[in-house]
């Protein structure tokens, strides 16, 4: 008679629970942790680990109100789990419930006053709802607390920038080049507030700073290439975007870029079905790249962004506006192109490239 197959114990499920996470398997992680968990002998010091795996798991297969669940009794049995709080405020403020994600973020600052996370997560907490004043203070208190070099005065930076303040910003941003000068994160927002002032040479020169070090930083080389298309050169801009073919064929935003560039020089883009071939075309900004291949509307990319997630809506119109805006200007309808434009250059925000972008469009079609 052939062996039955001896049952898993609470402590294998959990064990191999771990594994899959570890492995990003979730579903699996899911299935062994929810196993362990009803297993009468898995030990009472292990319930908190495994409900905390199975709500992070739970959480990013986007099971929200499940994984929810799963961090309030991880937390009720095990209240100061760092992690437990630090993973339930970031699913809190996916839920934009913010009040409640800043209590999170404020526990994770008593827990441990000496580690950057709390600062950190509730300063950009309150970027997000742009709270700016509150969210300068968590960075000055980072910047006191010394843990992490030159981040506090990076995200400070970035927080008086969003806020309007460029002297501040760049003080800032200068203090970080000198910490950090080769390849440093501070050229990445002396760059953006060097746009945002219209001064677009010296926006370009620390791109190329950057691009020195890192040449095949895709951001940074597509950041060339919107600066030079916004300076008017646009060969130049043609030029620095054909290194990202290869380097990032997938991404919808090169191949939009590439061919504004292309259009505005008067060399139009024959070969814009072959390059967006690796596109995803029903993953932002994939639907605006169907629009310029012909195959949507821009009823259909108005449609696209009400299904999507509230929180991510913003984002999508800001660009939308002025991807379409310059879509229907192409297409002879110049007034509704117009307004669009209009729409980005007020109501993206600050460090958008299409809010710069459209404005100096619109310049120039006047």
């Amino acid at each position: 008679m052939p062996a039955l197959p001896a049952q898993a114990s609470a402590y294998s499920e959990f064990d191999a629970g771990i594994a899959a996470r570890n492995l990003g398997l979730c579903d699996i992680a899911i299935a062994h942790m929810t196993a362990a968990l009803g297993a009468p002998d898995l030990l009472a010091s292990l319930r908190s680990g495994a409900l905390l795996v199975r709500g992070d798991c739970l959480r990013q297969t986007d099971k929200n109100a499940a994984a929810l669940a799963d961090f309030d009794a991880a937390i009720a049995l095990s209240p100061d789990n760092f992690d437990s709080h630090l993973w339930r405020g970031e699913l809190l403020e996916h839920l934009a419930r913010y009040d409640d994600a800043a209590a999170d973020f404020s526990t994770l600052i008593r827990l441990r006053p000496d580690l950057s996370k709390g600062y950190v997560s509730l300063g950009e907490l309150y970027l997000a709802q742009k709270k700016y004043d509150e969210a300068l203070a968590q960075y000055a208190t980072l910047i006191d607390v010394g843990s992490d070099d030159y981040l506090g005065y990076l995200l400070r930076a970035k927080a008086y920038f969003l806020k309007g303040a460029y002297e501040l910003a760049m003080v800032d941003a200068d203090r970080v080049v000198k910490m950090a000068p080769r390849a440093s994160p501070g050229h990445f927002v002396r760059e953006a507030i060097y746009e945002a002032q219209g001064k677009l040479a010296l926006a370009l020169s620390d791109i190329n700073l950057v691009l020195e070090d890192t040449p095949d930083d895709v951001e940074m080389r597509r950041q060339k290439g919107i600066i030079l298309w916004e300076m008017g050169q646009f060969s130049e801009a043609t030029d620095a975007l054909i290194p990202l073919k290869k380097l990032a064929a997938a991404d919808g935003y090169t191949i939009l870029w590439f061919d504004l560039a292309r259009v505005a020089d008067d060399e139009p883009d024959r070969d814009l079905e072959s390059r967006s071939a690796a596109v995803n075309l029903t993953k932002w900004p994939g639907p605006i790249v169907a629009l310029y291949l012909g195959r949507e509307t821009p009823d259909d990319i108005q449609s696209f962004i009400a299904a999507a997630p509230f929180d991510e809506r913003d984002d999508m119109r800001c660009q939308a506006a002025f991807f379409v805006g310059e879509w229907q200007v192409r297409h002879h309808a110049k007034p509704v192109g117009y307004a669009l434009l209009r729409q980005a250059a007020s109501d993206c925000p600050v460090d958008y490239a299409e809010r710069g972008a459209a404005a100096i469009e619109l310049s120039r079609l006047r």
